[in-house]
């Protein structure tokens, strides 16, 4: 086959590819507040040292807004454990806040939970506040810049497999780095 007849073959298959890629690519989820930058926090963490958004800057975080008196809260853990240990820490991380008013307490439930991801106290529930988070579990996801790109509601199968689609898209490549230890 002739340098032109390639060439020719290849321009022609070239709509085909782009569908195909196009296909592949999962849309991100448009849900409230998609687009809008995550507010900025200073939280303890049930560990006592104090967490920034700005820290968590270049990684894509789940922000997992929970209580320790929500049985779909309790629920969830088991997804977020296995999310974490899914993906490199330098590329993503599980961020958990808690709303509950004794620190001590939501270190006590981290612990007996075993809770493999960054768990962060917001007693006086400012941060649940600027988000409008009326429920538990809330989840959002926030890509590397710092801006909200999926909400989720509540915790079921088909919201875990939509945030772990969001978590790897925003990833990308890096989705497939190998894990390390925190």
């Amino acid at each position: 086959m002739g340098v032109r007849a390639l060439l020719k073959k290849t321009v022609a298959l070239m709509p085909a590819a782009a569908l195909a890629f196009a296909a592949c690519a999962a849309p991100l989820p448009q849900t409230e507040g998609t687009g809008a930058p995550a507010p900025q926090f200073a939280l303890t963490s049930v560990t006592g040292r104090t967490e920034r958004l700005v820290d968590f800057r270049g990684r894509v975080i789940v922000l997992e807004l929970w209580a320790v008196w929500s049985e779909a809260c309790e629920d969830a853990i088991p997804f977020f454990q296995g999310l974490q240990g899914r993906y490199n820490r330098r590329y993503f991380e599980v961020v958990g806040v808690n709303e509950d008013e004794e620190r001590e307490a939501v270190t006590q439930y981290a612990r007996a939970h075993h809770m493999n991801y960054t768990v962060l106290a917001d007693p006086s529930r400012r941060l649940l506040g600027e988000l409008g988070v009326d429920s538990m579990p809330t989840t959002l996801v926030v890509d590397e810049h710092g801006l909200i790109r999926g909400r989720w509601t509540g915790y079921n199968s088909k919201n875990a497999a939509e945030i772990e689609a969001t978590v790897k898209a925003l990833l990308g490549a890096r989705a497939e780095a190998p894990v390390q230890s925190p």
